[in-house]
């Protein structure tokens, strides 16, 4: 239901997207808003640790990497909220949970500049710039909690029990993300994302996000509607046969290959060339 429901509202017009979550149940618009709001919450402790690790000079694998871990765009879950009556949120939740969105937009742009920073000056140099862009996800790290904390009497009460298993789960993480710890950072220094409950209960990821394909030399926009750690599916295609090679450039520039298992009309299924290891950003959530 919840993979539906977000298809729904991220493949219609901006102006009808409102329109349809006021005609959604009550369960379902507030399903949609905790998985949001969590997906979101893991990013960011990822990349706090990862921003942590930069300013204490604890060796990461491969810097450049956390811009894989960017949230992605507030479009879907401020649509939601606008619902945020038939959702049964309090004005309390309402609020806690738009901070934390209004926030993290705004953070972004910091981070954008911390990374071109580490293109230009280099990674140390970039790092010992960058203290107000630490602070600033280091108080994201607690709208976050403070956002996952306002929805989990909601959930607790008509969600899943995996749900409040998150929020146990990202509190502690985002408690430590934002003391200056490295929660998602291993010993090798890599950031990594860690099992979350619900991620075990399903094997496939939701994603709903504009992307690029790529195949016969031509390029279309496109939407990477869901993800799991072997394939992409995708909506809103040209007309692709079997067997065909493609690539995907993701938000963010990462780029994806893979071969179509199957096409039907505008919609399509991509094997991956190389499977996603299971601690990867994009099956996060």
């Amino acid at each position: 239901m919840l993979q539906s429901l977000r298809s729904k509202l991220f493949t219609a017009d901006r102006t009808d997207q409102a329109e349809q979550a006021v005609g959604l149940d009550g369960n379902g618009l507030l399903e949609a808003i905790v998985c949001e709001t969590q997906t979101a919450a893991l990013q960011v402790a990822a990349i706090a640790s990862g921003l942590n690790a930069l300013h204490t000079k604890v060796p990461l694998k491969n810097p450049g990497d956390l811009k894989h871990f960017l949230p992605s765009s507030a479009t879907v879950v401020s649509e939601l909220l606008r619902a945020h009556e038939e959702a049964g949120l309090e004005a309390a939740t309402l609020l806690r949970v738009k901070e934390f969105f209004s926030d993290m937009t705004a953070a972004r742009t910091g981070i954008d500049r911390l990374f071109s920073d580490m293109q230009r000056l280099g990674i140390e140099n970039a790092a010992s710039h960058g203290g107000a862009t630490i602070a600033a996800w280091s108080r994201l790290c607690q709208r976050a909690a403070g956002a996952i904390s306002a929805l989990d009497g909601d959930l607790r009460r008509r969600l899943p029990p995996y749900y409040a298993e998150n929020s146990a789960m990202l509190l502690k993480l985002l408690k430590g993300a934002g003391d200056g710890q490295l929660p998602c950072i291993d010993k090798a220094g890599n950031v990594v994302l860690p099992d979350m409950p619900q991620r075990r209960k399903t094997t496939r990821r939701s994603l709903l996000q504009q992307c690029v394909l790529r195949h016969r030399g031509k390029t279309a926009t496109v939407i990477a509607k869901d993800i799991s750690t072997t394939g992409l599916g995708l909506a809103r295609t040209p007309e692709l046969k079997a067997n065909e090679v493609v690539q995907i450039e993701l938000n963010g520039g990462r780029r994806l290959m893979g071969v179509v298992v199957w096409a039907s009309g505008a919609t399509a299924g991509v094997r991956l060339g190389k499977p996603l290891p299971p601690n990867d950003p994009l099956l996060a959530g």
